[in-house]
């Protein structure tokens, strides 16, 4: 677990809001589906960048991209809650970092403000459609590197000067996919859930 992890209070567009209660049933709906109602939802976008992509975007860092979602209703305050895992990776290096952070909904549920654990910085999240998924990331933000098995856990220093958002790491199109290709970025109880519902 991430060093800070336990002590980040983020704030997002709507403000402050307490985690969420448990919900009573398990979809695959896609991240913002108007319909989830109080089930916990669960979802998966996915883009690889190939090498033709890569030559002509020369400023582009990223590779490749991941994000699961994690959507549950808050019965407490009334409203959905959502917690993202971002998997990243970067030209050059073997292994995928990571981005974590909750979110709230802005401009009617129809988009995602998103603020990256232990003050790490902001992303924003939209959908072109039912299968696509709209990343902005107009700062870089904190990323950290799963494989450190130091004493404090996963940590975000001394991270390699290529694990970073580069200069055309900016705007991203996902895809949907199978909600098992993001079983890398589940902890425990998320993957039970979701196997549990297939």
């Amino acid at each position: 677990m991430r060093s800070c992890f336990a002590a980040a209070t983020i704030a997002v567009a709507a403000g402050l809001f307490a985690l969420p209660a448990v919900a009573a049933e398990i979809s695959d709906l896609s991240a913002l589906d108007a319909n989830a109602g109080t089930k916990e939802v669960y979802s998966c976008y996915s883009r690889q960048y190939d090498a033709a992509h890569l030559q002509s975007h020369p400023k582009q860092n990223v590779t490749d991209i991941k994000i699961f979602v994690d959507s549950s209703y808050d019965e407490t305050w009334k409203h959905r809650t959502y917690q993202i895992e971002m998997g990243v990776s970067f030209r050059g290096l073997k292994h995928a970092f990571e981005v974590s952070g909750d979110c709230a909904t802005v401009d009617g549920e129809k988009s995602l403000a998103c603020g990256v654990d232990c003050d790490g910085g902001q992303f924003n999240i939209g959908t072109q459609d039912v299968s696509t998924l709209l990343l902005s990331i107009p700062n870089s933000v904190r990323i950290w590197d799963p494989t450190d098995t130091s004493d404090d856990g996963p940590g975000d220093t001394n991270l390699p000067k290529a694990a970073s958002f580069g200069d055309d790491d900016k705007d991203f199109k996902l895809d949907k996919v199978d909600v098992k290709e993001c079983q890398s970025l589940m902890n425990d109880d998320q993957k039970t859930a979701i196997l549990a519902s297939k």
